[in-house]
């Protein structure tokens, strides 16, 4: 059944038995309200990177995040058949979730939000160009999706990223960026083997070479 948007979930809680987290993305927030329902949870098992599931103080130590998909299907099966761990792991939680999110807990969080925002200096201005980096994070996500599911990459979602891509590195050119241009470009040339496309975009690149300003540029020649 597909109900659609829903106002009130508290009738889907109050029939459930396990709050299951979705995989590979979770809801932080769909974990939070399931918890203060008092219903045990189990949460997506370890991804590379913190948006892809639940994370925060009032897990810790209460619910433990299985570490492979095999723990996640059996943490989900072993709370289906043991109606008083249900109910422990759920009371465990909810009480948690209380301590957290009221009393002293929640005016020293507050606090301290408050205090940090007071100590910043409102001062609007344009977004900066930041330096292309290969970002850890970026590159583990990217390597996890593939493990996961090879055929999750279709041919028009990888044309539609190349094509994206070298528009990027078109930008960065313009801007004066060349060594940023270069990098993805040879990127972009390595996974394609050199294509024609890619291959005009990096000859553009001669001249500011050629001028001293882009001495990365040398790997290209052997496209």
């Amino acid at each position: 059944m597909l109900p659609g948007g829903v106002a009130d979930t508290s009738s889907f809680r109050a029939a459930a038995d396990i709050y299951i987290e979705s995989f590979p993305f979770g809801s932080h927030t769909a974990a939070l309200e399931a918890g203060r329902s008092g219903l045990p949870l189990v949460l997506a098992y370890y991804t590379p990177t913190p948006f892809f599931s639940s994370r925060s103080e009032w897990l810790d130590g209460i619910v433990s995040r299985p570490t492979t998909e095999a723990m996640y299907v059996d943490q989900a099966c072993r709370l289906a058949q043991d109606a008083q761990a249900r109910k422990q792991a759920g009371q465990a939680v909810k009480q948690q979730i209380a301590a957290c999110h009221r009393g002293k807990a929640w005016r020293t969080d507050l606090r301290a939000a408050l205090d940090h925002l007071e100590s910043m200096t409102h001062a609007p201005a344009s977004i900066p160009v930041f330096e292309m980096k290969e970002d850890e994070m970026d590159i583990a996500t990217a390597q996890w999706h593939w493990e996961v599911d090879p055929t999750t990459v279709s041919a028009d979602a990888h044309r539609t990223a190349l094509k994206w891509l070298q528009g990027s590195a078109c930008h960065l050119r313009n801007q004066g960026h060349y060594a940023d241009s270069a990098r993805l470009l040879w990127h972009l040339a390595r996974h394609t083997r050199g294509s024609v496309a890619i291959q005009k975009q990096i000859f553009k690149l001669a001249p500011h070479w050629a001028a001293g300003k882009l001495s990365c540029l040398l790997p290209f020649t052997r496209y």
